[in-house]
């Protein structure tokens, strides 16, 4: 409540995604529903009773709140770039569905395929709104204090900590959070929107990423060798691994033209001005040290804006 004007026009309710019509003093009254809860990577326990079932349950209890709310004219829904899935084909477009995935393994894709998948279903069987899904990739940037789990907030944590002596050769898409947001409000407001749009703007790695860093904040050295894969693959929980090897040394194009071309979105911000707003951001909320020095000349985001 602490945002300009949150006590005069943001209102808070309580809500569960696994029970059915929790949501439905929240939509009522609204024209457009953005739904982005959803359970993040779970390491632990039975992944498809505490990530699966609620990510589906949850589209389900949701969209169910919309169809008794009679002036929902629009849905916009948070999926996942891993709902098209980590593909060895050079392109992936929306057009391109996840299907490695299962209970047992990479579930987190299987999950948010089957629930962007039913989110679709039960769209199909109405006409009086439409839905539109946003596949965002990694997410960088300034972060919500709330959201110390999320992996990028985990990732540079480690990453700025120095708590690795070496990084693996992964390579992954990535997005500005400021850009996910605008896309999402674009999906919500320009009336010609629909189906699906990835929410990427370039791939980064590991090395790219320390590299960034370093060309950012003078006296700062994360790791920059490359650990060998075998090594990586020994220090993560099993249930990582698959992922690690999707992405070891290769990262698929996502194509995210049609943010574009469709929304007006007018380009993305640079991945490197996102690692320098977010070691900041993180400093700033003490979530991490503050950088040694900043080099002189280059300000981000947060500085040029």
């Amino acid at each position: 409540m602490a945002l300009p004007g949150a006590k005069e026009n943001l209102k808070l309710f309580k809500a569960d995604l696994m029970d059915p019509g929790s949501f439905d003093g929240a939509v009522k009254g609204c024209s457009i529903v953005i739904h982005t809860a959803a359970p993040v990577l779970v390491e632990q326990g039975n992944l498809k009773e505490n990530m699966i079932e609620p990510m589906v349950k949850g589209v389900d209890n949701v969209l169910g709140s919309v169809e008794r709310c009679t002036t929902v004219r629009r849905v916009v829904m948070t999926s996942s770039i891993a709902a098209v899935g980590y593909s060895v084909k050079p392109v992936l477009t929306e057009d391109d569905w996840e299907a490695e995935g299962s209970d047992t393994q990479l579930e987190y894709a299987y999950g948010k395929r089957l629930s962007e998948q039913r989110a679709w279903e039960l769209a199909g069987k109405q006409t009086r709104w439409s839905l539109v899904t946003v596949l965002p990739s990694i997410i960088f940037g300034p972060v919500p204090l709330t959201l110390r789990s999320a992996p990028s907030t985990k990732f540079m944590q480690q990453l700025l900590t120095q708590c690795w002596p070496l990084v693996g050769n992964l390579s992954w898409p990535t997005v500005d959070v400021r850009d996910v947001a605008a896309v999402h409000t674009l999906a919500a407001f320009t009336p010609r929107a629909h189906g699906r749009y990835m929410c990427s703007s370039r791939n980064g790695s590991m090395y790219g990423a320390t590299y960034a860093i370093k060309a950012r904040f003078e006296g700062f050295w994360p790791a920059s060798l490359v650990a060998p894969q075998w090594l990586v693959l020994a220090l993560v929980p099993p249930r990582q691994r698959p992922y690690i090897k999707s992405m070891w040394g290769k990262c698929p194009q996502y194509d995210s033209r049609r943010a574009l071309s469709d929304l007006g979105l007018s380009g993305w911000v640079p991945l490197e001005d996102s690692l320098e707003d977010m070691t900041l951001d993180l400093a700033a909320k003490g979530l991490v040290k503050e950088p040694p020095g900043r080099v002189v000349g280059d300000g981000g985001v947060a500085a040029a804006r």
